[in-house]
């Protein structure tokens, strides 16, 4: 049997080189029929697989997947900023209103002395 499988396969050595086979015409044409063969079935693929493609970036605004994720990352940093917002504000009221109970217990307490201070020394 020959290097190609094939028994009526002529070997032709060249000088300095190894063994060549030569195929055949049939086993030349069985070969380009099957390639023929396989090449259809993988343009048969590519056009699925490109209408697949297709039918998938319809799903997007203007066919676009980059600018889609790029709209909901700006929706996510929107949100985030929104968060933040809400968060510094409530943290904002929180201490004001510290700030203005202190106040408020300064002030009274003020008040209180100089109202003890009045009893004691008898000012009306």
């Amino acid at each position: 049997m020959s290097l190609t499988g094939y028994d009526d396969a002529d070997n032709i050595s060249m000088p300095g080189e190894e063994t060549h086979v030569r195929w055949s015409d049939e086993h030349l044409t069985e070969f380009y029929r099957q390639f023929r063969q396989h090449a259809a079935k993988l343009e048969l693929h590519m056009d699925r697989e490109k209408a697949q493609l297709s039918k998938l970036l319809e799903a997007f605004p203007n066919r676009d997947p980059t600018e889609h994720r790029k709209y909901h990352e700006s929706l996510l940093e929107a949100a985030d900023a929104q968060r933040k917002f809400w968060l510094d504000l409530r943290l904002d009221i929180a201490k004001r209103s510290i700030w203005a109970v202190l106040t408020i217990a300064v002030v009274l307490i003020g008040w209180a002395l100089v109202e003890k201070l009045k009893t004691s020394v008898g000012a009306p």
